[in-house]
């Protein structure tokens, strides 16, 4: 069996709108003429068709043959039905007698009968009029015009839905498609050479002397073609011009979109940009710019996601895929364009693509919109992108953002909302850098913090705890020091009853099995988002010690599952870090769950250069194990108040005196020098007493007397 043959189409690209639309029209025209015919994406790039036909077969097929989908609105104004219009290329197909144009013929019949039926001379009211004429053709026209009229609205009980990609039934603004349209195919159909000629170009590409263009407009789907300012080279004001193939080929792709869109309206709750095939509500972040502007929403109308695929595929495939048109979101479709991402780099979308150019429909000037790309999408998972999908996650942000875009919901939500989203969307689109994991998860923080904060905190439960995966996720890659200290902060405790360290954090009181709940009244969280990271560190740690000190703890519960190393911790001394982000991240990191096995030390270290001499004492004082066989030290709340008064030498002593009184053989003495380090300040030093520390080996060292010379010491000394 001879293998098929590849034409390739230079002119079908998957941008603009109006090239992907075509490949899509020539795959659904073609295949009924010439059965088994498939297409697919070249490289993503240029369309190629897969069959018997040859470029010459399919530019004689075009021009002699084709029965063009009836394409008519009367429901509109300018649609070629209502006596201001423009109308003679509607006449001219109504007076034709060939084969070609019989359904068009029936269609424009079938039109005119429905309003005189309806005793409609001018535009319908939109309100009434129009929803009552969109029902009485969708109930009359015949089954060739049904794809049109599918693709423009769907019907239901409440009026009916349109589909964003072809405005308000078949309009940009004024720009009547189905008029245009008409237009441009009389035009087509006309015997000569310019005909063949702008075929073969909007095909193939290239351009020839025969090339007859129409000042005509595609309006949203080519918005370099439309005109207006710079639209062409060595001018200020462009005219729009066309090759009236694109145009009657863009409406014969558009009507791909119809879809099975009835059936999938229930599931979307009535929202139309969600009912069409791949098409969401618009999140207004990344490239549009928009996301911080008044009034965004009104500026834009949706996204599509145009699916690419490069294994050759017949047109039912197609048709199948596109009347499914599913981003699955764990139990539901997506229905923004960040969820979209998400639903595409975590395979939850059918199989087969292999990338989405993503378009969002924002608007031009007056009513007009033009079709935007925003990038292109790879569908496929990578490391950890399920964690996307993490169930508290999804939970919580879909919640979330309905409270925040309700009426009335403070104007803090909805920022909060756009920079939680904006993180999705990163992360989804930079295909699991561990930053983007991190920006995630501060941004989720961020916006419960901002929850808390509100009276209406009883609308949007606090998140449930994360996956313990996210770990990992948010690790490695250069992304600095700041996480390993934050994680090691936020895995604190619980241990034997002791508070988890998320309600230090924030108002929050666990419920079991990573369920939280306000507690408003609550005086055990003490984190104040408007104070620098050491000062909050601070608070954190003297909220424990009183906790531990009225519970009668022997001393502070300060261990964790993943410590930082003595490396890290003098980082933080010496001021090097972030501190603004490591903040951040300590309460992202305390909103999943601890990761079961314990992180080794990635190095003991001797003694790093310059370590804090008043550190290694006053760490011992704050450490949550024995410092030697049953001798366990709660520090005196006395040294955290001359902390607070920046008297780093007076704490130092007090430590020193407690632990001397513990009967513990300390080596160190006041005055002996090197007791801070460059950038170290009274709030860094009690900041950094918080951090678990997964080697203490190193500071007992420094601080007691090995156990030759006084056989006291802790057991794990070297």
């Amino acid at each position: 069996m001879a293998a098929p043959l590849e034409t390739p189409l230079p002119g079908c690209r998957p941008q603009p709108v109006a090239s992907y639309l075509k490949a899509l029209a020539i795959l659904r025209i073609v295949s009924a003429y010439a059965p088994g015919t498939r297409g697919a994406w070249r490289d993503g790039e240029g369309f190629v068709l897969f069959g018997s036909l040859t470029p010459g077969d399919l530019l004689d097929y075009f021009v002699a043959d084709y029965s063009p989908t009836p394409v008519v609105s009367p429901w509109n104004g300018g649609s070629g039905f209502y006596p201001k219009d423009r109308h003679d290329a509607l006449e001219e197909i109504a007076a034709s007698t060939g084969g070609r144009l019989a359904p068009y013929r029936e269609t424009i019949a079938s039109a005119r009968r429905a309003l005189t039926d309806l005793h409609l001379d001018s535009k319908p009211d939109p309100k009434e009029g129009k929803p009552a004429l969109l029902a009485r053709c969708r109930a009359t026209f015949p089954d060739a015009a049904l794809p049109w009229l599918d693709a423009c609205a769907v019907l239901a009980g409440d009026g009916p839905t349109f589909m964003p990609l072809l405005g308000t039934g078949g309009n940009d603004g004024r720009l009547d498609f189905s008029n245009n349209h008409m237009q441009q195919l009389v035009r087509c159909l006309r015997p000569g050479p310019a005909t063949r000629a702008n075929l073969e170009q909007a095909l193939f590409g290239g351009t020839t002397g025969a090339l007859q263009y129409t000042d005509a407009t595609l309006g949203q789907f080519s918005p370099g073609a439309v005109g207006g300012p710079g639209a062409s080279a060595g001018v200020w004001e462009g005219a729009p011009s066309v090759n009236p193939w694109d145009y009657v080929l863009t409406m014969e792709g558009a009507v791909a979109f119809a879809g099975s869109v009835a059936r999938r309206l229930s599931a979307t709750a009535g929202r139309g940009k969600a009912a069409f095939p791949f098409t969401v509500r618009t999140s207004a972040v990344g490239p549009t710019a928009i996301a911080e502007a008044d009034g965004a929403d009104e500026r834009t109308r949706a996204e599509i996601w145009l699916p690419l695929w490069s294994r050759p595929a017949t047109w039912a495939e197609v048709a199948f895929l596109l009347a499914e048109g599913r981003a699955d979101l764990n139990t539901r479709q997506a229905r923004t364009g960040v969820e979209f991402a998400v639903a595409a780099v975590s395979l939850g979308v059918d199989r087969g693509i292999d990338a989405f150019e993503r378009t969002a429909l924002l608007r031009r000037n007056g009513l007009s919109f033009i079709a935007t790309s925003l990038g292109r999408v790879r569908v496929g998972p990578f490391e950890g992108s399920d964690l996307l999908r993490d169930p508290p996650l999804v939970e919580w942000t879909q919640r979330f953002q309905a409270a925040a875009g309700s009426k009335g919901a403070p104007a803090s939500w909805a920022a909060a909302w756009r920079r939680l989203e904006s993180a999705l969307l990163a992360c989804a689109l930079g295909y699991g850098a561990p930053q983007g994991f991190q920006d995630v998860l501060i941004a989720l923080a961020a916006a419960e913090h901002v929850v808390a904060q509100s009276k209406n905190h009883r609308d949007v439960p606090p998140c449930r705890s994360l996956n313990a995966r996210w770990s990992g996720a948010c690790a490695g890659g250069g992304t600095g020091t700041e996480w390993v200290v934050a994680e090691a902060v936020a895995g604190i405790g619980p241990a034997r009853g002791a508070p988890h360290i998320r309600e230090y954090l924030e108002p929050v009181v666990a419920l079991g099995n990573g369920r939280w709940h306000w507690s408003p009244a609550s005086k055990r969280s003490v984190w104040n988002s408007d104070r620098p990271t050491p000062r909050n560190l601070q608070a954190v740690l003297a909220r424990i010690r009183l906790d531990a000190g009225t519970g009668g703890s022997a001393s502070l519960p300060l261990a964790a599952g993943h410590p930082a190393d003595i490396s890290d911790v003098h980082e933080f001394l010496c001021g090097r870090l972030d501190e603004p982000r490591l903040g951040a991240l300590v309460l992202g990191a305390a909103m999943t769950e601890r990761p079961s096995a314990a992180r080794s030390p990635r190095s003991y270290l001797p003694r790093p250069p310059d370590l804090p001499r008043a550190y290694a004492i006053l760490k011992q004082v704050f450490s949550p194990g024995e410092l030697a066989p049953g001798v366990r030290v709660l520090p005196n709340p006395a040294i955290l108040k001359r902390l607070e008064s920046a008297e780093i030498d007076e704490a130092t002593g007090l430590a020193l005196q407690q632990l001397r009184g513990s009967r513990l053989p300390v080596r160190m003495a006041a005055g002996q020098g090197g007791w801070v380090c460059s950038g170290t300040t009274a709030e860094r030093m009690a900041g950094a007493l918080l951090i678990p520390l997964a080697d203490e080996r190193t500071l007992r060292a420094l601080v007691f007397r090995d156990r030759t010379d006084s056989g006291s010491s802790g057991s794990d000394e070297r």
